[in-house]
């Protein structure tokens, strides 16, 4: 759910990842296919969602205003068996912290 309330994220096994907005109905406004299945996922206050698979990041903005056709940002692991199990924006901040099986990063 991002700050405001308004907007909740899920994602599923079946690669996809999907924007709801909670205000009235709880419709679904956009979906979208990922890489794979997500790992962890976190909304800045900001309103960047940081979404983690195995052997990669994604960041993506402004998904609840219109369709995107890609990720603003992606990280890819070195190591393509590191998986970001835990991510945190610092407050006020688009900085992320990753945890991963193999350690922060």
């Amino acid at each position: 759910i991002d700050r405001s309330g308004n907007y909740l994220v899920s994602s599923s096994s079946d690669k996809k990842m999907k924007v709801w907005d909670l205000r009235n109905d709880y419709s679904l406004i956009y979906d979208y296919y990922v890489p794979s299945e997500c790992q962890s996922m976190c909304i800045s206050q900001q309103g960047l969602l940081a979404m983690g698979y195995k052997g990669s990041v994604e960041i993506w903005r402004d998904i609840h205003k219109e369709k995107q056709q890609k990720p603003y940002l992606k990280h890819n692991f070195i190591d393509k068996q590191t998986y970001a199990n835990s991510m945190k924006f610092i407050d006020f901040e688009d900085f992320l912290g990753i945890g991963t099986n193999k350690g922060y990063s």
